[in-house]
């Protein structure tokens, strides 16, 4: 495995018992294991191997239908050990990370990288998920309150009524709702580097915490190029929602076939409507000089 034989290598594994296999790559009383798997993921020229060691995690119970499935190789850390272990490095990618991110389907696709990612998902996973979601409800009523309030202010930066009051209070919260999605953002960057700037959803968290630093020295200055940036950031808060309500199961089915038809049925439409567009308007200008 270390020479990078994939072939040789995933033949011994598959010719090997399944809890040889696994012991490879677990911790020994030593507590370092012979083998890491997610260095072998790592390479991305082990494909058969990494396989044939995922199937060996995969084993019959003796009743019919089931299986049990070994998870401790995938959510290991580099040194092999597991989420128990006190030693467990926490700011580390895990094996599972590298396999999900990997650019070999057979690898990603796994039953082992697929039954780890539903048992997360179902454990733990949905209901942060929908927490997430009613909390950013909660932060869009928020900011969306503040800003359009403030809009229909002469002077936004004076606060006198009971509704400015209200405002006030609904901005400090619109601050620090921000202030810690900034923090959380900075957190994942340091622990995946550049490969956060990979996702455009994160590209578009950037931008709106950009235009949110800029907006507040500008509401105090009285510019009316403030609007125009409230303007922007309102927009992008409101279609992060897509991202939040994407992992649901009533709205996420919907969304990956909008996101289908955009990019391969409207794509197309728009080739053949802009030829006809332009042939049209080209010739009526040339017509009616």
């Amino acid at each position: 495995m270390d020479s990078g034989y994939d072939k040789l290598a995933a033949l011994l594994v598959k010719s090997m018992s399944k809890s040889s296999v696994r012991a490879l790559f677990e911790a020994g009383e030593d507590g370092i294991p012979k083998h890491s798997f997610q260095d072998l993921v790592k390479k991305g020229d082990m494909s058969e191997t990494c396989q044939e060691v995922m199937n060996a995690c995969i084993e019959p119970t003796g009743e019919p239908d089931e299986l049990r499935f070994h998870f401790n190789i995938l959510e290991a850390d580099r040194h092999g050990n597991t989420p128990d272990d006190k030693e467990f490095a926490f700011e580390s990618s895990t094996a599972y990370h590298r396999a999900v991110e990997s650019d070999d389907k057979a690898v990603r696709q796994h039953a082992l990288i697929r039954m780890l990612t539903y048992d997360k998902w179902t454990s733990y996973g949905e209901h942060l998920a929908l927490l997430k979601l009613a909390l950013y409800l909660a932060f869009l009523f928020v900011i969306s309150f503040s800003l359009i309030s403030a809009a229909k202010q002469a002077n936004p930066a004076s606060y006198n009524s009971h509704e400015d009051n209200a405002r006030a209070f609904f901005e400090v919260v619109s601050i620090l709702f921000l202030t810690y999605q900034i923090v959380e953002g900075v957190r994942q960057f340091r622990q995946i580097r550049f490969d956060y700037f990979k996702s455009g959803w994160n590209n578009l968290h950037v931008l709106s915490w950009l235009l949110f630093v800029v907006l507040i020295p500008l509401r105090f200055t009285e510019v009316s190029g403030q609007w125009h940036v409230a303007s922007i950031l309102f927009a992008l808060l409101w279609i992060r929602l897509l991202e939040l309500m994407s992992v649901t199961r009533f709205v996420g089915i919907y969304m990956q076939m909008l996101a289908r038809i955009l990019v391969k049925d409207v794509s197309r439409f728009l080739v053949v409507f802009l030829s006809i567009l332009i042939a049209y308007a080209g010739s009526l200008v040339l017509a009616l000089r």
